[in-house]
């Protein structure tokens, strides 16, 4: 569990930081360090869901 831990304290950073880059009026949402964070943070939910999914397939395989 220690990895999911990891993952799900990643992903509130990096929403945090993308809130945080969207709610700068002088960045628009199309600005590169927006798409870098918001890609980052996909990635790390496409990692938890991977994870999530495989627990769950063991889980009812028992």
């Amino acid at each position: 569990m220690p990895e999911i831990e990891e993952i799900l304290n990643k992903v509130e950073e990096l929403r945090e930081k993308l809130n945080k880059l969207a709610q700068n009026k002088n960045e628009k949402l199309t600005d590169p360090k927006i798409i870098a964070v918001s890609r980052e943070l996909d990635v790390l939910l496409n990692t938890y869901h991977k994870l999530m999914t495989n627990k769950m397939i063991k889980f009812r395989s028992k």
